[in-house]
Order: structure tokens, then C-alpha cells, then sequence
């Protein structure tokens, strides 16, 4: 029996690492459907969040594009930060720039925050 993913943000975000796999690797929804012997349109509604089981043939997907599988507990939710991190700089295209233009803003109130405190002294 296939287990429910715990909401609709983990199955579009394996959509998204599914995705930018296949495309990194070259591959279209036909070809990869061929070598993992799932339609291409299964393929297709993973990638766009529609699937909400981990059925077996999302985990044949997950397994021959190295992605590794969520548990319906969501446990991606219970990794450490940096490993969440890397999994969506990895996963998105646009995450890395957008990750670091957040990190810089980050720093840039630490900044901020740590000379009002000297001010203050």
C-alpha cells in the first residue's frame, strides 16, 4: 500500500526535484517514462504536484534520478538546516541566487543589530 504524503507542499516540492533532475540529465517525460517503465503523464502529474502517495512507481522515479524519497511523515521537515538548504539549492534552479540574496540580508541585520548594541554602550 502507498503512503499519503503529509501535504501538498512535499509532493510539489519532490515535483520540483523530480523536474530539475530529469532536465539537468536531459531527459524527457517519455524517455525517462521508458526507462523506468512508467507513462510518461504519471511522470508529468509528479512533476506538477498532483501525485499524493509515494506509490511504487514514484519511488522508481526517485531511485533512478538519485532523488531521495520523502516519507509520508515529511520527514524533510526534521532534517538539520543546512541539509534543507542543500536539498533545495540542488533541487530549484533559481534557489541558489535566491538563497543567497536571503543569507546576505540575514547578515545585513546581524550587522545592523550588532552595531545599535555597541551604540547603545
Amino acid at each position: 500500500m502507498s503512503q499519503r504524503f503529509n501535504s501538498h507542499s512535499v509532493a510539489t516540492r519532490l515535483g520540483a526535484q523530480v523536474r530539475a533532475s530529469r532536465l539537468r540529465r536531459g531527459l524527457t517525460l517519455t524517455s525517462l517514462g521508458d526507462a523506468v517503465g512508467v507513462h510518461y503523464s504519471q511522470i508529468s502529474r509528479l512533476e506538477r504536484g498532483q501525485v499524493a502517495t509515494l506509490s511504487p512507481n514514484v519511488q522508481k522515479i526517485c531511485k533512478y534520478l538519485s532523488i531521495r524519497e520523502p516519507s509520508a511523515a515529511g520527514a524533510r521537515a526534521q532534517q538539520d538546516l543546512a541539509a534543507r538548504v542543500e536539498a533545495l539549492r540542488r533541487s530549484i534552479p533559481e534557489a541558489g541566487r535566491v538563497l543567497e540574496a536571503l543569507i546576505n540580508a540575514l547578515e545585513e541585520v546581524e550587522w545592523l543589530v550588532e552595531g545599535a548594541s555597541l551604540m547603545e554602550r
